[in-house]
Parts: structure tokens; C-alpha cells; sequence
């Protein structure tokens, strides 16, 4: 036997039929006779399960998918005849009895939550992308990869994963084109599908499927206009209220910020200040932060707003921000060259004439 890496005492079903909608059972007794018990042992290379007074040994080479989910009614049927609701769902190529072809078939594992989510995570860390060790990909690059998978291509919700730095987002689209599992258009080759279905229980589960649900739930289009909190505090003294998107920039001090942070999925902005004060933003739309964060991010690292005033002109207008006096003031930028930032970006089609964004929450492209 390989160098073993762990067992579990499980329940399982070694050898069901595999239908691309799920497994369709029977009758409960029917069942019950189809369950094993026993310790199943997970190694560096092989599956293997209890059988008598030996073993069957899978292959990790020969799992196609692992972890996808059952149809409720399975699920039921699990639950009913195991006492179990924690599984894994492991499809694995077989070689037929009959002739030299091969097929899919389907190992059901129910046991402890404990037991079945350990070992998840091995299969996942050994599984990972063997198929393609070559392709060196980051974790980035697989969190795009999976978002990619999930329809989830905006580009300021992508941002919001990658913590609203643009140039990370940037070079992990560029290495999965580079690498041939997605198109210019950012739609997945068959290889990145390949990819995928190797890795979308180990994203899955470090994204969290209501994120995935939230960032596909999102309405770019600026419906109803977002709540905004900002508190301040700095040792026993504290300040809370609500504020109007286009006054949010009136509530961050530019020149004394120390640190700022973007979290919960870009609903709340974290700044510290060089005196010890702590300020913190809060939104239920998460595109209002974004800019933001971006321009005190720019304004931390000391770099003048006037190296990329497009950018920050931006910023501004997405913050609600229009008039050109007030403007010219935050950015130190002469009202005339913001004039003719907006002028050109009006030409462009990128700002209407009541200098509203109207280009904005683009896919993820060939632009790019």
C-alpha cells in the first residue's frame, strides 16, 4: 500500500450508476442493501475501499469530478437510510466488464460532518490540478478561473474579490489566456472547464456559494439608492451616522491616513489614521466603495491623483461627486484640465451630459 494519508470510518455505496442529473434510487429497502461500512483509506495516490478481506483500489488518476452535489430527492433518501447529512460524491472512469470501452460511475461517501469535510479537503489538495502542475497558476488566477466558470464576469464585481486591485485581476486574466483556458471574451476553453471541474469544490468552499449568489445578485445599474454608514472612534470617543453617497469623501482625512482596508465584500472601507482614530464606511451597495477605497489607497501611498486624473476623475463622479469647482479641489487637478478630462470623456460616450457614468460594470474582455 502507498504511504497512507488518512482513514475514515464511512458509509458508503462503491458502485453506483452515474446520470449527468444526479443518482435515481429506487425503493428505501432497495437502498439500505446497496450501503458499506468501513474504513476507507485516502492515499497520496489511491482510494481505497474495505471489500471482505481485501480491497478496491481507485486510482486518484481515474476521478473525473468530485463533490457535486445531489438532486434533493437523493439527498432524502441519504439522509433516510444512513442518519447521515454530510456527503461526497466522487465520479470516476471505469473500465467496462464488456468490451474495451470505458464509463462513468459514482462512489456516495456519508458519514460525520467532521470526517467527510477532512476528507474533502485532502482529495481536493491531492486532486488539484495534476492533469496540469505545468500551468503553475496562482491562487488568483484560480479564484478568477472559478468566478470565470460561475458567469460572474463584471468587472467591478471581479474587483471586489481581488480587494479592488486592478493589476492583480489584470495578470490573472492575462496568465489564464496565456495558458489557453479562457478566450479573449473571458468565455472558458475546454480546457479551463477541465480545470474547473477540478477545482470547484476546493473554490467553492473558500469563495462561499453566497458570496457566488450575492456577486450574481448584484444590480449595477444603481436602483435604489444605497444606505451608508460611517463611524468614528479613537479610545473611549465615538461617532456614528448616516451619510449621502456624494458627502462620503468629506468623512475620510486624506492626509493622515495611515492604513485603509477593504472588507466584507467591499460593503465596508476600514481606515486608520497616523493619530489612532479608526473610521469606518459602510454600504449595501459595495460599487460605491470601490472608488473610494481606490482614491485613499492613492492618497496612502503618496502618489498625486494628477498622474492618473482620468482614473480619479472617475472616482469622483461615481461617488456622486459632479461639480468641476469641487472636483479641482479634492484632486489638487486645474479646473481646466478637468474639464477636458470630462469633455473627452463625454466624446468617448463614457459620462452623459449631466456628467453621470453611463459605461460603467463592463465584462471582463479582449479590452482588457
Amino acid at each position: 500500500m502507498n504511504k497512507e494519508i488518512h482513514r475514515y470510518e464511512l458509509t458508503y455505496i462503491p458502485d453506483a450508476p452515474y446520470i449527468v442529473a444526479g443518482l435515481h434510487f429506487f425503493k428505501k429497502n432497495d437502498i439500505r442493501d446497496l450501503w458499506q461500512k468501513g474504513t476507507v483509506v485516502l492515499t497520496a495516490t489511491e482510494l481505497w475501499l474495505p471489500k471482505e478481506d481485501q480491497w478496491d483500489i481507485l486510482p486518484l488518476t481515474a476521478v473525473e469530478m468530485f463533490g457535486r452535489t445531489l438532486p434533493a430527492s437523493s439527498m432524502r433518501d441519504v439522509i433516510a437510510t444512513t442518519g447521515h447529512t454530510s456527503v461526497l460524491v466522487v465520479d470516476y472512469t471505469k473500465q467496462s466488464s464488456f468490451g474495451t470501452h470505458a464509463f462513468t460511475s459514482t462512489i456516495i461517501f456519508a458519514g460525520k460532518k467532521d470526517a467527510i469535510v477532512d476528507m474533502r479537503a485532502r482529495m481536493a489538495r491531492l486532486l488539484g490540478l495534476s492533469r496540469y502542475r505545468d500551468l503553475e497558476l496562482t491562487e488568483h488566477d484560480k479564484k478568477l478561473l472559478y468566478l470565470l466558470s460561475e458567469g460572474v464576469k463584471k468587472k467591478p464585481l471581479l474587483l471586489m474579490i481581488f480587494n479592488g486591485k486592478k493589476e492583480d485581476l489584470q495578470k490573472s486574466f492575462d496568465n489564464l489566456k496565456h495558458a489557453s483556458l479562457c478566450a479573449k471574451s473571458a468565455a472558458l476553453t475546454s480546457k479551463g472547464w477541465d480545470v474547473v471541474a477540478r477545482i470547484t469544490v476546493m473554490m467553492g468552499e473558500e469563495l462561499g456559494e453566497d458570496v457566488i449568489a450575492m456577486l450574481k445578485g448584484l444590480d449595477l445599474g444603481g436602483g435604489s439608492e444605497a444606505v451608508n454608514t460611517v463611524s468614528w472612534s479613537n479610545g473611549n470617543s465615538y461617532m456614528v451616522g448616516r451619510v449621502e453617497k456624494e458627502k462620503l469623501w468629506q468623512q475620510v482625512p486624506f492626509p493622515v491616513v495611515a492604513d485603509v482596508e477593504l472588507r466584507d465584500m467591499g460593503l465596508q472601507l476600514l481606515i486608520t489614521t497616523i493619530h489612532g482614530a479608526t473610521i469606518r464606511i459602510k454600504s449595501d451597495n459595495p460599487m460605491i466603495l470601490m472608488p473610494l477605497f481606490d482614491m485613499v489607497r492613492t492618497a496612502r501611498e503618496g502618489i498625486s491623483f494628477e498622474s492618473e486624473p482620468r482614473k480619479h476623475i472617475a472616482n469622483m463622479l461615481a461617488l456622486g461627486v459632479q461639480e468641476i469647482k469641487i472636483i479641482s479641489g479634492i484632486l489638487k487637478i486645474t479646473k481646466n484640465n478637468v474639464k477636458k478630462e470630462l469633455d473627452q470623456m463625454f466624446n468617448e460616450g463614457v459620462i452623459n451630459g449631466k456628467c453621470e457614468m453611463i459605461a460603467e460594470g463592463g465584462d471582463l474582455d479582449e479590452t482588457d
